[in-house]
């Protein structure tokens, strides 16, 4: 996570872990729990979202 900081510099940055990786939540919960989440801290679409691992395959 070095590099956040460099990027909220220039950027918006709201880093994000999801819940429930071990009760195997279903996708739509995830992109509205991720939704809900930067709603709440004031951020408004379109978002940029890069997502490592499964993260990448929610973000798409």
């Amino acid at each position: 996570m070095k590099i956040l900081p460099a990027i909220s510099e220039s950027s918006s940055v709201f880093s994000y872990n999801r819940f429930g990786v071990a009760g195997k939540p279903r996708r739509v919960n995830i992109v509205i729990t991720l939704r809900e989440a930067l709603t709440s801290e004031g951020f408004e679409p379109p978002f940029l979202l890069v997502g490592h691992s499964l993260g990448g395959l929610y973000a798409n």
